[in-house]
């Protein structure tokens, strides 16, 4: 992956290979969870999709198939801290190679809802 790619989320809920964001977890937090789906494109299907906290990974999916998914992790450990979140994908496609669209992009799963569960 490029020095200079984009770590953010598109306006249109597509993540690429390699989402990064900052988080404050609550002091009274339970889980993190992060709502995924998968849109399989040629070359663009199993692959592995990891959710890495602070450097150690928490939560790996294999993708075999089209459909939503979800990345879980203990968030108990991390209550009261500032904590760096990555979701790291083995893959990704541009939508001007697969569907002749104006768009270069790097895609790999779509984010539809990041969830600090607490009690």
């Amino acid at each position: 992956m490029r020095d200079n790619a984009f770590h953010g989320l598109y306006n249109d809920g597509w993540i690429g290979p390699s989402f990064i964001a900052q988080l404050d977890v609550p002091a009274e937090a339970t889980t993190l969870e992060y709502h995924l789906e998968h849109v399989p494109q040629d070359g663009h299907n199993g692959f592995e999709v990891e959710l890495v906290v602070d450097g150690a990974v928490l939560d790996r999916k294999q993708l075999d198939s089209a459909g939503p998914f979800m990345l879980t992790a203990d968030a108990t450990p991390l209550r009261g801290r500032k904590i760096g979140v990555e979701i790291r994908s083995a893959s990704y496609f541009v939508p001007r190679q697969v569907m002749d669209l104006d768009d270069n992009r790097e895609l790999s799963v779509k984010l539809s809802e990041a969830r600090i569960l607490a009690t």
